[in-house]
């Protein structure tokens, strides 16, 4: 059986390698929201809070970074970027060295609740929150 998983292993590593593909959509959607794109600020969030799905090679995982696109999507109006960052700023983050902001991310909370986000509007800025 162990030999079976350390002759797979290679295989598997290599899946797991992400393709120039992943590459090219990163530089991409960097352009767009260099050109003024909200929504692809709001999804260059996700580049630097790194999961399975958005992982790609060469880019370091940098909180103040994915904040920095959250809030230049939430400026361009775009309401995904306004409650990430909301969430980044209300709660901070201190291994990354983002300081809790409560007034700062509740103003973000709010206009992500104006843009059309519902759940923020109901969860977040109920009078027990």
């Amino acid at each position: 059986m162990s030999r079976l998983i350390l002759l797979a292993l290679p295989f598997w590593l290599l899946a797991m390698e992400p393709t120039a593909k992943d590459i090219s959509v990163f530089q991409t959607t960097k352009a767009k929201c260099e050109g003024g794109d909200a929504h692809a600020c709001a999804r260059m969030y996700y580049f630097y809070i790194p999961t399975r799905y958005s992982y790609v090679a060469g880019i370091v995982p940098d909180k103040k970074k994915a904040l920095f696109y959250s809030q230049k999507a939430c400026e361009l109006g775009d309401a995904d970027g306004c409650a990430t960052a909301a969430m980044t700023l209300y709660y901070g983050d201190i291994s990354d060295g983002i300081p809790a902001d409560k007034t700062k991310g509740r103003a973000l909370y709010k206009k992500a609740c104006e843009l059309g986000k519902e759940d923020i509007c109901t969860f977040f800025l109920n009078k027990n929150f």
